[in-house]
């Protein structure tokens, strides 16, 4: 089973179809939903059945890391699914990655978003991240380490691929994923400039301008 972990500030509108489609799935056993705007949470959310979800609502905006890092640490199961609230894709890519999350093996994130499928779902090894990873990023719990409080917005999928490979967990892309995403929609917002800006200073300092994202 899986915990679907979404953090979101209700921009926009594709969480009216993947929201549903996630919480119908059979593999799905939980939803993390970190409501980053509780104050204009729409009706239909307010108005639906989500059995399945468990909403945190903080008093003010805490970034999407730190919404990771509070649903993995309170995920009942070990397979992980992070979610950007942005992101529509067919759920039977739920079905071909359920069995590759494991304790053995690394994240496992999209090639490549907004692209038609040329086959079927297919995985191959990625030595560096590309910039879309994070939006559908899968691993196993057990696998993740807390991401630093210097980074609350970015860097936070650059980390989690980071720290697999550092401990030997091979990161895999899901080749004809067939997600769609306008891609960081929320978190390329001018609001965000100043943040991005020290965050991007402190991956710097911390990692000696050593970057895993593909140009």
């Amino acid at each position: 089973m899986f915990t679907v972990i979404i953090p979101t500030m209700w921009r926009g509108q594709e969480m009216v179809r993947m929201l549903p489609a996630v919480h119908g799935h059979p593999l799905v056993g939980e939803i993390m939903l970190i409501n980053n705007n509780k104050k204009i949470t729409p009706d239909w959310y307010l108005n639906g059945n989500w059995t399945k979800v468990k909403q945190y609502a903080p008093e003010d905006n805490i970034g999407v890391n730190p919404a990771w890092n509070i649903g993995i640490q309170n995920a009942q199961y070990e397979k992980i699914l992070l979610l950007s609230d942005d992101v529509l894709f067919t759920t039977s890519l739920l079905d071909f990655i359920h069995p590759h999350v494991t304790e053995e093996n690394g994240c496992i994130g999209p090639h490549s978003v907004n692209t038609p499928a040329k086959g079927p779902y297919r995985l191959q090894k990625a030595e560096r991240m590309r910039g879309q990873y994070g939006c559908c990023l899968f691993l196993h719990k057990n696998n993740f380490d807390f991401i630093p409080k210097e980074f609350i917005i970015y860097y936070g999928d650059n980390w989690i691929f980071r720290t697999h490979v550092l401990k030997g967990k091979q990161p895999m892309f899901i080749e004809n994923s067939n997600i769609s995403t306008p891609v960081m929609a929320t978190s390329s917002l001018g609001v965000f400039k100043k943040q991005a800006d020290e965050e991007h200073k402190a991956w710097k300092k911390m990692f000696k301008g050593e970057f895993t994202t593909e140009p």
